[in-house]
């Protein structure tokens, strides 16, 4: 069996407003097994072509929400399911250049069915006192349009 990837390829387009391209979207799987409560992602970091986008220009889109990094965690009514797609909405002016882009996703996720804590590291040696998992990838996509 071939896992899905976590960014969705062939995904990643510009966004416009009035005929100017304002930012760009791409969309990413979750790859746990079971739905994921908005409140369980504390951190989400995304870099393209190596550059850190501030994370007042990131926006996690599922369904009728569009939250900011900060506010994911804050969600505790809504879950991830596993066969729902999220949307990466980016507020950049200019967008991005047609061609091949880099894009290095991270999202830093606690478990929502273990309760007990325990110290742990998660993937960048950061210390918590939960178990952590990372959801995200890298990957070179094409802007599509």
């Amino acid at each position: 069996m071939r896992s899905r990837p976590i960014i969705e390829p062939e995904s990643l387009y510009n966004l416009y407003a009035n005929g100017n391209k304002v930012g760009f979207k791409f969309q990413v799987h979750q790859n746990r097994y079971r739905n994921v409560p908005l409140s369980c992602i504390e951190k989400i970091t995304l870099k393209v072509d190596g550059k850190e986008i501030p994370s007042n220009m990131i926006h996690f889109c599922l369904g009728y929400k569009k939250l900011l990094p900060h506010e994911v965690a804050d969600d505790y009514t809504d879950y991830w399911a596993f066969q729902d797609t999220v949307t990466i909405e980016v507020d950049q002016l200019g967008g991005l250049e047609y061609g091949e882009h880099e894009i290095d996703l991270y999202m830093l996720g606690k478990s929502a069915y273990i309760s007990r804590p325990f110290y742990v590291t998660d993937v960048v040696n950061q210390p918590h006192t939960y178990p952590t998992g990372n959801i995200g990838e890298k990957a070179t996509l094409w802007v599509m349009a």
